[in-house]
């Protein structure tokens, strides 16, 4: 090969200019964008799921206070009755 045809195939080469190469690079260029638009639908996807179960857990631990606020205020009165039940007994706290 002459010095001519070798320095511009070097410099094709270096440039990226062969069809093969560009061929290639827009199939790897295809498949690398398919893969994150797959991975970013995956991603939307989880961040969804993610504010879904903050949403319940929310919602859960509302219900499990307004419960506890409920225990507790049946406990009071409990307690309450069975004083009040004591009194009329001659009962003090001492004998629950």
């Amino acid at each position: 090969m002459s010095t001519e045809v070798q320095l511009r195939r070097n410099i094709t080469i270096k440039e990226g200019k062969f069809p093969e190469q560009k061929h290639v690079e827009s199939d790897d260029d295809f498949n690398v964008h398919k893969q994150i638009e797959v991975l970013v639908r995956k991603l939307e996807e989880k961040a969804g799921e993610i504010e879904d179960l903050e949403a319940l857990n929310r919602t859960l631990m509302v219900k499990e206070r307004r419960s506890n606020l409920e225990l507790q205020e049946a406990r009071k009165e409990l307690i309450d009755v069975r004083i009040s039940q004591g009194k009329t007994l001659g009962l003090g706290p001492q004998d629950f």
